[in-house]
């Protein structure tokens, strides 16, 4: 098992083995379980696009819908989370 250091900002460094496997700007999911962290990498097929999130908002409109604005925002805020 490799150790990786957590720094005083809460970030941690890839070991070499697995940094070429990853771009900057990929996200990785996080699995607590029995006390351990897991790191794994979601599949394309989880990490929706935004495409398919708008698609989703205008298949399922709330019963006030949202106005440009309020879809603009939740596109922000999907895009804040994937950073």
């Amino acid at each position: 098992m490799k150790a990786i250091r957590v720094r005083s900002d809460f970030t941690v460094k890839l070991p070499k083995e697995v940094r070429g496997r990853f771009r900057p700007g990929d996200c990785l999911g996080v699995v607590v379980a029995g006390g351990r962290i897991t790191y794994v990498s979601p599949s394309n097929e989880e990490v929706p696009t935004m495409r398919e999130i708008i698609d989703r908002i205008r298949q399922n409109p709330a019963a006030d819908p949202l106005s440009a604005e309020e879809i603009e925002e939740i596109i922000h805020e999907v895009r804040r989370e994937r950073k």
